[in-house]
């Protein structure tokens, strides 16, 4: 699976814009900017496909939901376009 990270998954990050490193430095500040919004969908305040599609799996699943098997196999729905 490493050289696939390597060929494939890394250059299409880079053609999406994701740093080749992350700014843990800054990351705390990165985020708190969205905390209204994330506020505001964990509230139920707003819409979110992606926590939509959390709820509907834990509805199905429970627990099992939050698995890494489980999670991995819905990693490519729940990345940000």
């Amino acid at each position: 699976m490493y050289h696939d990270d390597e060929l494939v998954l890394v250059p299409a990050g880079i053609a999406k814009g994701y740093p080749l490193e992350i700014d843990f430095d800054g990351l705390a500040q990165r985020v708190k900017r969205f905390e209204d919004r994330l506020k505001q969908i964990i509230y139920g305040e707003c819409e979110s496909e992606y926590k939509a599609l959390v709820d509907t799996n834990y509805a199905k699943f429970g627990r099992r939901a939050a698995t890494i098997g489980a999670l991995y196999g819905r990693f490519e729905h729940l990345q940000v376009n």
